[in-house]
């Protein structure tokens, strides 16, 4: 479960505390709902590599993300590319508290890897299109009817990724374990009646293993029609079968009343 609220204490104090970063607004209705799904196959076995949130398989890595930046989304050259790592680095510093200097990297190069140690690792990377991950309905075009999308209504995803080594990190929320990956980056979103909508996103958190097996993925969003906004999914384990790897995301993206 997660909880998005914030709510006054029992004695009434006009303090609020919230779970996630108090400076995110707080949204009481969602205007613009997005639902999607992710139920694709991999041709690989490699199960045990595949027992981490996004496996080896689902993130495509290096010269693929700058093939999708370049081809779809408005990071047209290397220095629009680099200004969005950038925005990455501080923010794991900044909001998350991890021991990193942004400006010790500018010299990597964009299809590189920057290692933080401890198997600490950050990568450019998109999400494989085997996934199959597209949006399945829609509400906001219409006002509150929510009506089916086209089934070729793909949900593209591609940015800059952190992948906890086997020795863990140190946050400000404390260490994270192995397999938590930390994200930022932009989803392409296609819709044939109301025109594809590029999101900019960051991870609110990251995606990590629950004691259920399961992740989930909190992302803030923001696209210059629709405003603010929140992405959530639910991320399980993929199922092993002979022919491949079976996967079974399934999440929301909201956009509400924000500014209201």
């Amino acid at each position: 479960m997660i909880f998005d609220d914030q709510v006054q204490n029992p004695q009434a104090s006009p303090v609020y505390t919230t779970l996630f970063d108090p400076d995110i607004p707080l949204m009481e209705t969602n205007e613009w709902r997005f639902s999607f799904l992710a139920d694709g196959k991999f041709s690989t076995k490699l199960s045990g590599i595949e027992a981490l949130p996004y496996g080896h398989a689902h993130h495509y890595t290096h010269e693929a993300a700058l093939e999708y930046f370049k081809l779809r989304t408005s990071l047209k050259t290397d220095a629009d590319i680099k200004g969005l790592r950038a925005k990455f680095l501080n923010r794991l510093r900044h909001s998350f508290g991890i021991d990193i200097n942004p400006n010790e990297y500018d010299e990597i190069p964009l299809d590189g890897v920057i290692d933080l140690g401890g198997g600490n690792k950050i990568l450019p990377y998109v999400v494989n299109e085997d996934a199959n991950q597209r949006v399945m309905t829609k509400r906001g075009h219409d006002g509150n009817k929510v009506v089916p999308m086209p089934a070729a209504s793909r949900l593209h995803e591609g940015g800059f990724r952190l992948v906890v080594g086997r020795a863990g990190i140190a946050t400000n929320d404390g260490r994270y374990p192995f397999g938590s990956t930390f994200t930022e980056g932009i989803y392409i979103l296609e819709d044939s009646v109301g025109g594809d909508l590029e999101i900019d996103f960051y991870c609110d958190g990251p995606v990590q293993l629950n004691g259920w097996a399961t992740a989930v993925a909190y992302n803030h969003l923001y696209n210059e029609k629709l405003g603010e906004g929140r992405l959530y999914a639910t991320i399980p384990l993929p199922f092993v079968e002979d022919d491949g790897i079976l996967i079974s995301i399934r999440g929301v993206l909201v956009f509400g009343n924000l500014d209201e």
